[in-house]
């Protein structure tokens, strides 16, 4: 893992610093989210018991975060 780091470290800084410095968050499948149903109280069986989640990514949300503030 340590070793690795030094691989990606450059093209992962490139990737940060692309909308640091335009202002626009590309969609390098950013914004791309899986959704998941979460079941609230109830029954596991009925439908209406299931909420979705969307899981984004977590690079995503910091570097969006970081450009529009």
């Amino acid at each position: 893992m340590i070793y690795g780091a030094v691989h990606i470290f450059s093209p992962l800084a490139h990737i940060i610093n692309l909308p640091l410095f335009h202002g626009i968050v590309s969609g390098y499948s950013s914004k791309n989210a899986t959704v998941l149903p979460l079941n609230k109280k109830g029954d596991r069986t009925k439908k209406e018991n299931y909420r979705p989640i969307s899981i984004l990514s977590t690079v995503s949300k910091i570097l969006e975060k970081a450009v529009f503030s």
